[in-house]
């Protein structure tokens, strides 16, 4: 076995330690990153086409929440396409060359747009202490091999370099974001490109510029889709675009996000517009849409419990303006969240079996439905109160609990087959009083 001087020399060397966040205050961005915030020591990478908003979005989405954190900020403008007017719209140019802390971090701006001349400001930006470092954007970056006498010589072959070079810059990035102790963040941004050929349906599929390099050496890849080529508009003006987000990487969460929000050139995210277009979706989040009744038309939300209408379809927009605080709080960043419980649920069955044998002999010839987190359950689900009812068996304090009716306690082995009768009842019963008392509700809303 082991001595205690070695085992402790070997930890020091273990890569794994508690995950750490910044947080983000955005509800859309905190979801689309899992829900805890912006992960430290992390290559966030966000790709989207051209005019979509992602520089907007990185600056008053998160360097602004960063900087009133406290946490200084590089910005490496490759694209130049930040201005004074951006900076002042997204609120960081109070931060510019900031060396008051009490008022937040400093925010620094860069202009390099080679892969020789970013990587060795990278080097001295993170020797001098700075941990949050935005590249903007990576397509854009030039390898300098077609510059000068070569640059439009056609039968110049050095073809691949840009490709070679910015995969040595990405390693170089995840090296200073793993390795460097004080947990460097770098957020990417890239344009996305349309693949040609080959054989497709529909239209054609858009990816990160870069090839396989950005995606393989970041830890979160957003890229973002535009609902339509035309912009938004607002009193005949262009405000932004509808959007919404596909994760095609990350450690914590996978999938297409088909809840849309909107970002507002200058802006960022702007919850407000994102609202809107979830209620006129319908479907975007379940219970949530608009009810009409002749003129009059009726927010409806499962967390909404005061009454909330308009007359005349064209008045949305005032009334969730009127309501803000109240519609604001109805939405969480899990509605920006791939939730995979249920399929989970299903599919993690599979496990049951290997549990079987945790389990005492009176309950291992019982249906189990499903097994989490040490627990065998024999009953579960939630309620139409939405709270949870379960009967399980717990494999670490070997107790079998019935819980349901915000009450728990402990059951014998005996008594099982009765108590997910008991359990199943109240459901029923529950169920069937919740849908009577609709019924008088919508009998007394008609005026007879």
């Amino acid at each position: 076995m082991i001595n205690d001087k070695d085992f402790d020399e070997l930890m020091k060397l273990n890569p794994f330690t508690k995950t750490e966040y910044y947080p983000i205050k955005n509800k859309v961005l905190n979801g689309l990153l899992g829900g805890q915030g912006l992960p430290k020591g992390s290559i966030l990478h966000i790709a989207a086409g051209s005019g979509t908003g992602k520089s907007t979005l990185a600056l008053k989405d998160i360097c602004l929440d960063l900087l009133k954190q406290g946490q200084d900020i590089a910005y490496i403008d490759a694209d130049r396409g930040v201005n004074s007017e951006i900076l002042e719209s997204t609120g960081v140019a109070t931060y510019l060359g900031n060396r008051d802390r009490s008022k937040g971090g400093c925010f620094m701006s860069f202009r390099k747009s080679t892969f020789h001349e970013i990587n060795d400001l990278v080097q001295d930006l993170v020797t001098k202490g700075i941990t949050i470092i935005v590249i903007d954007t990576l397509s854009v970056i030039d390898s300098g091999m077609y510059m000068g006498k070569d640059a439009y010589n056609i039968e110049n072959m050095r073809v691949g370099g840009e490709a070679q070079k910015l995969r040595q810059l990405m390693k170089n990035l995840n090296v200073l974001a793993e390795q460097d102790s004080r947990r460097v963040n770098f957020i990417l941004l890239n344009h996305t490109a349309k693949e040609i050929g080959g054989f497709s349906f529909g239209a054609p599929k858009e990816t990160p510029k870069g090839g396989e390099a950005p995606i393989q050496y970041s830890d979160i890849v957003i890229q973002l889709y535009k609902y339509s080529d035309k912009s938004e508009t607002f009193n005949d003006k262009p405000i932004g675009q509808k959007v919404y987000a596909q994760i095609v990487k990350s450690r914590y969460i996978t999938g297409k996000v088909k809840t849309p929000f909107f970002i507002r050139y200058g802006k960022g995210i702007s919850n407000l517009l994102t609202y809107k277009e979830i209620f006129e979706s319908g479907k975007a989040v379940d219970g949530c849409f608009i009810e009409a009744k002749g003129r009059t038309y009726y927010l409806r939300h499962p967390k909404l419990e005061e009454d909330i209408h308009y007359v005349g379809k064209d008045n949305l927009l005032d009334t969730l303006i009127k309501n803000y605080q109240t519609i604001d709080a109805l939405f969480s960043p899990k509605d920006w969240i791939i939730n995979t419980e249920k399929e989970s649920e299903t599919l993690d069955i599979e496990f049951a079996m290997s549990d079987v044998a945790l389990l005492p002999k009176g309950l291992q010839d019982k249906k189990v439905v499903t097994v989490m987190n040490g627990n065998v359950y024999f009953l579960k689900g939630i309620d139409i109160y939405g709270q949870n009812y379960a009967i399980y068996y717990n494999t670490s304090n070997k107790k079998l609990i019935k819980e349901y009716n915000s009450g728990m306690s402990f059951i014998g082995i005996k008594d099982l087959d009765k108590s997910i009768e008991e359990v199943q009842k109240y459901v029923d019963d529950t169920n069937k009083e919740e849908n009577e008392k609709s019924i008088e509700e919508k009998l007394d809303s008609v005026d007879i």
